[in-house]
């Protein structure tokens, strides 16, 4: 649409101040009751699908989820506070920006 090309909106925070669109005296709480109980239930859907894959207490393939490798990410995985346990701010940085 043309209203979604550069340039042809206002600043939001400019346009929309108090964070609203159209006429707040219009809102009403039942309007959002449908949108967020949706919502709800599909963050619920994906915690019972994670849950399912990857029960408490397992975590899922360290090459699946991280460009490091296993040995780099390990003590990270330890619990934490223990002995060997190394938070992943601790890892150097990878990435274009970063040696």
């Amino acid at each position: 649409m043309w209203s979604e090309a550069q340039g042809h909106n206002v600043i939001e925070r400019i346009g929309t101040p108090e964070g609203t669109c159209g006429y707040p005296s219009r809102g009403t709480a039942d309007k959002a009751k449908r949108p967020v109980a949706a919502i709800l239930k599909y963050l619920t859907l994906m915690v019972d699908e994670i849950l399912e894959a990857f029960p408490p207490g397992t975590v899922p393939p360290v090459e699946k989820v991280s460009f490091r490798s296993e040995e780099e990410i390990e003590a990270c995985l330890k619990e934490p506070l223990s002995e060997g346990w190394k938070s992943v701010h601790e890892l150097h940085k990878i990435g274009m920006f970063y040696k």
